[in-house]
């Protein structure tokens, strides 16, 4: 961490046989200033956008296949704006939207050191 970079851990990776051990190692790497995150988060952070390639249509079959949880959501999200159906509530999410302006994105590269 001395040359300023980051290190991360996927939480779900430990390979470790009891719960302890696991809690244990991943105590000390958050005290020596890694980040541990779920294997969710790391692929988000490497997509950043999701337009590029490899984009939604490369890696939404790859979440369905290893991460079933997020495959589930994005069928379900398909057959709503197929059907023409949507949660009920849904529409407040553009409301949402407009009042935050950016989604966030200003403070988020704020955080990691790339200005506004």
């Amino acid at each position: 961490r001395k040359d300023s970079s980051s290190v991360w851990a996927n939480l779900e990776a430990s390979g470790t046989t009891t719960k302890e051990i696991r809690e244990i190692s991943n105590d000390a790497m958050v005290r020596a200033g890694v980040s541990v995150v779920s294997l969710f988060a790391i692929v988000c952070d490497l997509m950043r956008d999701w337009r590029n390639t490899p984009g939604a249509n490369e890696l939404i079959p790859w979440l369905g296949r290893y991460l079933p949880a997020y495959g589930m959501v994005a069928r379900a999200h398909k057959a709503a704006v197929e059907g023409g159906e949507v949660q009920p509530g849904e529409h407040v999410l553009d409301e949402y939207l407009r009042k935050v302006g950016d989604g966030g994105r200003k403070a988020r590269r704020r955080r990691r050191g790339r200005g506004a």
